[in-house]
């Protein structure tokens, strides 16, 4: 570690911090004392990682978003999807003893994002980052190709912005002027646009933003509207189903109807009210929209109340559930209500249970796994937020679904992890969940110093399928110890001292700080 400050500076330690404590943080195990290494910033400029993963729905295939080198991004301005830019996509069959290996040939100067799987396991939406150009691409996993799309995809954070309808029929938001998804743009916007804009003021003309208060709140540049587009491989047709400033969408199962989020009107800023906490950080309502395939009517049931991204049906599709305030309430005076479709009625979806609410950004916990009802949150009375599960008789433990304990999963159901307790295998047991399905998951363990596996367990058999960082089963992972103190206002703060595990003994050598 000594070598490291003394070479690299404090400035580039300092900067290389926070890289350190995500490669440290997990738990590495250490190597012998005698072929331990210090760790250096090249170390951490060369670590690979994996992303998102999944299994097919027939569990033929697992899907991996492989992270190469951080230094081998083709792009640093995007902050925290950086990722994308060092990531391509790997797959590899759950039977037999094939290791991982791309799913389609890569570019060069592309990073690459995993899509969803088509019901029937055969295909897998895709997204490129190429330039300033995202596109979408369905790749195949029988023969590996990839065929990509004129289509400029939305990413939606919290949501939903791509389902599958059917086997060959996608459901995907575009964005409105075909730039980047507001996400990829949002910290390198000031640097594209900046440039015209000085140009424009140096020969005398406009560069001016508005944004209106009052009874000119609405005066601000209205971006065009998204459109909700279907999708035909077999075809190669794109169809319109509806524009709007849609955030979110959710197909009910039968494919007959999609519950969308809309942006609507901005929110008014009012004296007294706080601009974060319990009233959240959205600066515009979201407004509940239902499209009915069959008939093409686009409805708006639910009125005057202004939702989270939490869009589940019921596994009938006659029921949605949804969280909503009344328009100038926190979201603390939120409930968690079912809406019947058929009558648009809306009834509290949890007696009994208060919902667990996140406030930055605003998030709440709920769905079905199967044909239960299951809701992050905690008994009326009082207690520790868990998972329960809402019967007729009040609410219950979700035990044996295989739902983790805390909180930080995904709002989204179908994004967490779940292992049925009946299919878990028996190795490994540690490791790193990425991806599991009825009898099979896929883990990734850390080995010394650095290095980490993927493993498939099926049962209580395992293989390994990649093995990532290996150059790094010789470092001296540094001794983390957390120390708790006051900070200038006397709130309480946590600071973190890294030291070398094999520090030298009093007087045999220079310290190495």
């Amino acid at each position: 570690m000594r070598r490291w400050l003394t070479r690299s500076g404090r400035a580039l330690a300092g900067a290389a911090l926070p890289m350190l404590l995500a490669l440290t943080g997990a738990g590495i195990a250490l190597p012998s004392p005698a072929l331990a290494r210090p760790v250096t910033l090249e170390d951490l400029l060369q670590r690979e990682g994996v992303g998102q993963a999944a299994f097919d729905p027939a569990g033929r295939w697992v899907v991996v978003e492989r992270q190469g080198p951080y230094a081998s991004g083709v792009r640093f301005d995007l902050e925290g999807f950086n990722d994308i830019a060092r990531t391509t996509i790997w797959a590899a069959p759950v039977q037999g003893a094939e290791p991982l290996a791309p799913l389609f040939p890569s570019e060069t100067d592309a990073g690459y994002k995993l899509g969803p799987i088509s019901p029937d396991g055969l295909h897998v939406a895709v997204y490129r980052l190429k330039g300033d150009a995202w596109r979408l691409g369905v790749a195949s996993f029988a023969d590996r190709t990839v065929r990509w799309f004129d289509i400029v995809p939305e990413l939606s954070l919290f949501g939903r912005a791509l389902q599958w309808r059917t086997a060959t029929e996608l459901l995907v938001l575009t964005t409105p002027d075909g730039d980047l998804p507001r996400p990829l743009r949002f910290r390198n916007e000031a640097a594209r646009k900046l440039p015209a804009r000085w140009a424009a003021s140096r020969t005398g003309a406009g560069a001016h933003t508005v944004f209106g208060s009052g009874r000119y709140l609405d005066a601000r540049p209205q971006a065009p509207p998204r459109s909700l587009l279907s999708l035909d491989l077999a075809q190669g047709r794109t169809t319109v189903l509806a524009q709007g400033d849609f955030t979110d969408l959710e197909l009910s199962p039968g494919g007959r109807r999609i519950a969308l989020l809309e942006g609507a009107e901005d929110i008014r800023l009012t004296a007294g009210t706080p601009l974060q906490g319990d009233y959240g950080l959205a600066t515009r309502r979201q407004r509940l929209r239902i499209l009915d395939l069959a008939t093409q009517a686009l409805t708006a049931p639910a009125a005057g109340l202004d939702l989270l991204p939490l869009l589940a049906w019921s596994p009938q599709g006659d029921d949605l559930l949804i969280y909503g305030r009344r328009d100038g309430e926190p979201w603390t005076s939120g409930a968690l209500l079912r809406l019947d479709v058929s009558d648009q009625r809306l009834v509290p979806a949890a007696p009994g249970l208060a919902v667990h609410l996140d406030l930055r950004p605003e998030l709440v916990r709920a769905g079905w796994v199967a044909d239960n009802l299951v809701v992050f949150g905690r008994r009326a009375a009082g207690g520790a937020a868990a998972w329960f599960r809402v019967t007729a008789h009040g609410p219950r433990p979700a035990t044996g679904i295989g739902l983790p304990a805390s909180a930080g999963v995904p709002s989204r159901l179908d994004r967490i992890p779940i292992a049925l307790p009946d299919s878990s295998p028996a190795a490994p047991a540690a490791g790193r969940l990425l991806a599991a399905r009825k009898g099979v998951t896929l883990r990734a363990v850390r080995l010394e110093g650095g290095a980490e596996q993927l493993v498939l367990a099926e049962r209580s058999l395992a293989r390994r399928l990649a093995l990532l960082n290996a150059g790094s089963r010789d470092i001296d992972a540094p001794d983390i110890r957390r120390i708790v103190h006051a900070g200038p206002g006397g709130e309480t703060l946590s600071s973190w001292l890294l030291l070398p595990h094999a520090r030298p003994a009093q007087g045999s050598g220079p310290s190495p700080w």
